[in-house]
């Protein structure tokens, strides 16, 4: 196998270096965050030993922080492993699940919130405003889960 599980971060870790604040009992397994998929506050719940992550007010979910990575930036498994300095090379990467799939209403809400933002930018575009990076990465992201929400339906 081409992952290697203990090179992962450690899940606290990866979610606070993502810029999320982990909110709950100092012992608590789960922590309480906001949501970076639909932008909701105190919505996600994080496995803080497994990396898992359950957003109660949009179908994002998944086991660990590899799942994380691949759906919020829209990137296949590898690409996630190789991201997250796990990736030991050699062999074909295994197959992971596929997406939850997602009724069309969500996935209408999500395409939507996400074109909402692209458009947004590309309005920012049209008016000569010159975009930062951080707002280039945004617009990536926002298209990788358009991505996502299209192969989840």
């Amino acid at each position: 196998m081409a992952l290697s599980k203990n090179a992962l971060p450690q899940p606290t870790d990866y979610y606070e270096g993502r810029g999320l604040t982990l909110k709950g009992p100092k012992n608590a397994v789960w922590k309480i965050t906001r949501c970076e998929f639909h932008g909701g506050t105190n919505t996600m719940s994080i496995h803080t030993l497994s990396g898992g992550f359950h957003c109660w007010n949009c179908p994002a979910s998944g086991g660990d922080v590899v799942d994380y990575e691949m759906l919020i930036d829209g990137v296949s498994f590898e690409e996630a492993a190789r991201r997250l300095s796990a990736w030991t090379g050699g062999g074909d990467a295994p197959k992971r699940h596929k997406p939850k799939r997602l009724s069309a209403r969500d996935a209408l809400l999500l395409i939507a919130n996400e074109a909402t933002l692209i458009a947004i930018e590309g309005s920012r575009l049209g008016r000569g405003i010159t975009l930062t990076a951080s707002d280039l990465e945004l617009v990536r992201k926002a298209s990788g889960r358009i991505n996502y929400a299209l192969g989840a339906i």
